[in-house]
C-alpha cells in the first residue's frame, strides 16, 4: 500500500559449530537480576535535549475531503513523500490511495486512531526523556523525525527506523480486545502487547537494535545475549517503565521466571542446547509464544531472552570497567557468558 517500502532482513543462515566450552565458566557465584550501580542515575544538565518532531500522515490523509483528493493529496505531498513518494499524482496512485480509505476495515482504524490518539504529546515527552538519556552514551545523536499513519495492520512490523526517522502503525497499538484483532485471528498472546503501553518499548527496542551490531548471531546462547543487551540499555532508558513492559509479560509471568530461574537455567545445561545453532531451539527460546515448550502453561514465550537479560545484568555489575557503550558493540557473546558470573539463586 502507498509508496511505502521497508524490507526486512532475512533469517540469518546459521551454521553449525561445536562447543568446546565447559559449563564450569557458568557456575560461579554471581547472580544480580537488576541494573545497578553506575548507570542508576544519570546527570544530564550538560546534555542537549533531543527534539521530537511528529508528522501525523493518517490525520493528514483520512481528512482529506473526497470532492477534492487530488488537491488535498497535492497539499501534503510534501510532508509526507516518505509515504506518497512522487508518482502519488498518477491515477493509478489515487485510485489505490482512495480504495485504502475507504475500505471498512480501515476506516475502523481511523475512527479507533481519532478516539485512542488524538492528543500524542504523551508520546514525544516520553521519547524525548528516553532519546536525552541515550544521547548522554551516543552525543553524536540526532534529532528525531517521527512519523504516524495507518499500517493496514502489519502487526508484524509496527515500528520502521530509518536512520534518524521512525515510523509508527498507530492502528497496530488499539488494544488486545479490539474487535478487528479478534476479526484478523491474530493470536490473543500477540495481540496482548498491540496496545498503548507498548509505543515506546517497541520504537526503543527497534532503534537499539538499528544501531546496535546484532548480526553475528550463530547459537542459541549468542541470540539470548543479544536479546539481553537490549533489555539492559532499555532499563536504561526507561528507568519508569516496568520490566514487565520492557519484555511484554504479564506479572504472572514475570513471577514464573523470577521464581524459576534456576530451574530455567539448569533445563538449558540438562539440554544441552545452549550453543545449539538448530533453528527449531532458536524459535522455541527466542521467539514469541503462547508458553514456552518444556515449561508449564504458567511460563512466558521468549524465556531464552529473559535468561539473557539475566546474564548481560550480572556480566555488567561483575566487570565495572565495561562501559554500555562496550557491551552494545561486543559480539564475542561467549565471553560476555563466561565473564558474568551468572548462576541462579536456588
Amino acid at each position: 500500500m502507498h509508496s511505502l517500502r521497508f524490507f526486512l532482513n532475512d533469517d540469518k543462515i546459521m551454521k553449525k559449530r561445536l562447543s568446546f566450552l565447559l559449563f564450569s565458566i557458568i557456575l560461579l557465584s554471581v547472580s544480580c537480576s537488576d541494573t545497578k550501580g553506575r548507570y542508576k542515575k544519570i546527570d544530564l544538565s550538560d546534555v542537549p535535549e533531543v527534539n521530537i518532531d511528529i508528522h501525523r500522515y493518517e490525520v493528514a490523509l483520512f481528512s482529506i475531503e473526497p470532492d477534492h483528493f487530488s488537491n488535498g493529496i497535492e497539499e501534503i505531498a510534501e510532508e509526507f513523500k516518505i509515504f506518497l513518494g512522487d508518482n502519488y499524482k498518477t491515477p493509478q496512485s489515487i485510485f489505490q490511495l482512495i480504495d485504502f480509505m475507504d475500505n471498512p476495515i480501515h476506516q475502523d482504524a481511523w475512527f479507533a486512531c481519532q478516539e485512542k490518539y488524538k492528543d500524542i504529546e504523551w508520546l514525544r515527552k516520553e521519547l524525548a526523556d528516553g532519546f536525552h538519556r541515550y544521547r548522554y552514551f551516543y552525543p553524536a545523536t540526532n534529532d528525531i523525525t517521527l512519523y504516524t499513519y495507518i499500517s493496514g495492520y502489519n502487526w508484524e512490523n509496527s515500528i520502521h527506523i530509518l536512520e534518524d526517522t521512525i515510523v509508527v502503525g498507530l492502528d497496530n497499538y488499539l488494544g488486545a480486545n479490539f474487535e478487528v484483532y479478534q476479526n484478523l485471528q491474530i493470536p490473543q498472546y500477540i495481540a496482548e502487547l498491540m496496545d498503548k503501553d507498548y509505543i515506546v518499548v517497541d520504537i526503543f527496542k527497534e532503534y537499539i537494535e538499528s544501531y546496535a551490531q546484532y548480526d553475528q548471531q550463530k547459537v542459541l546462547i549468542d541470540y539470548m545475549i543479544a536479546a539481553g543487551k537490549t533489555y539492559y540499555f532499555l532499563d536504561i532508558l526507561l528507568p519508569r517503565v516496568s520490566k514487565e513492559h520492557k519484555i511484554g509479560y504479564t506479572p504472572v509471568q514475570m513471577q514464573f521466571c523470577q521464581n524459576n530461574e534456576d530451574l530455567i537455567w539448569q533445563f538449558f545445561i540438562e539440554q544441552n542446547i545452549l550453543f545449539s545453532s538448530d533453528y527449531k531451539n532458536i524459535r522455541a527460546f527466542i521467539l514469541n509464544a503462547p508458553f514456552t515448550n518444556g515449561f508449564s502453561f504458567e511460563s512466558p514465550g521468549r524465556i531464552g531472552q529473559w535468561i539473557g537479560w539475566q546474564i548481560v545484568v550480572s556480566y555488567m555489575n561483575k566487570n565495572k570497567d565495561i562501559t554500555l557503550q562496550e557491551l552494545m558493540v561486543e559480539t564475542d557473546y561467549s565471553k560476555i557468558l563466561q565473564n558474568s558470573g551468572y548462576k541462579p539463586k536456588r
